[in-house]
């Protein structure tokens, strides 16, 4: 199927359809974790996915995970980074989490209102357990950093964009490269640290150092190839549209 110009995917049992609205509908979201849309967008740059109503996560009490695949220096195409939303019942919000696996050591967290800066944390100065290796390391580590209340949530039409911006050197090989992933565009309340901040973009910057056998292979790993998004319980969500950036 062809959706705003990206062919999309059902993947698991989920099914596709074009609402009359515009919206991409994907329904039958079960509790496999595998039901969902694969979007392609390779040799599309950076782009923007923008998400309908998402109240279905607190009411179903289900998740909502966000993969963004690449493909390796052997051709392989693999998660590169995974995000997750769900509703945590202890403190009445949802939960914004990324997967510790496909982070580099240091990362920030920010947040922006109108433009401006209005917090940005080093991964030192954040929650996280100080020991990754524990047995749960297995099945990947998710660490909740940010949370939203669910009167709030309900109002808001989130979006993810992504954006990597590769480095070269003066003779023009690949060295490295920044990844900027953000979500959500309205005014709203996060909770981060225990600090409550009103913002309109939350996000995650990190930096990718390219091995220096690989420093001048075109194949590093940057190709951004897909985004997986997949649910547990939501029963379905929609999909208002996707642009490139």
């Amino acid at each position: 199927m062809n959706y705003n110009g990206f062919e999309v995917l059902p993947t698991g049992n989920a099914n596709l359809s074009i609402l009359p609205n515009g919206n991409l509908k994907v329904s039958n979201i079960l509790n496999s974790g595998l039901d969902g849309v694969l979007i392609n967008v390779e040799n599309r740059g950076n782009y923007t996915i923008h998400f309908g109503d998402l109240s279905s996560i607190p009411q179903n009490q289900g998740v909502l995970k966000t993969a963004t695949l690449n493909k390796n220096p052997y051709g392989q195409v693999v998660p590169f980074f995974e995000s997750f939303k769900w509703f945590d019942p202890n403190t009445n919000k949802i939960s914004l989490g990324y997967n510790l696996d496909l982070l580099p050591k240091e990362f920030n967290i920010f947040g922006k209102l109108e433009g401006g800066e209005v917090f940005n944390i080093n991964s030192s100065d954040l929650p996280i357990p100080p020991d990754i290796d524990q047995p749960i390391a297995i099945f990947g580590v998710i660490v909740s950093l940010i949370a939203v209340g669910v009167s709030i949530w309900a109002l808001l039409k989130t979006k993810k964009t992504t954006s990597v911006t590769v480095d070269f050197d003066e003779q023009g090989n690949i060295t490295g490269a920044s990844v900027t992933i953000t979500e959500d565009p309205i005014p709203f309340e996060v909770e981060v640290n225990n600090t409550i901040y009103l913002v309109d973009e939350v996000g995650i910057q990190y930096d990718i150092i390219v091995p220096q056998e690989l420093v001048g292979n075109p194949s590093v790993g940057f190709s951004i190839v897909a985004e997986q998004i997949t649910g547990n319980n939501l029963s379905e969500f929609e999909i208002t549209s996707i642009e490139t950036v």
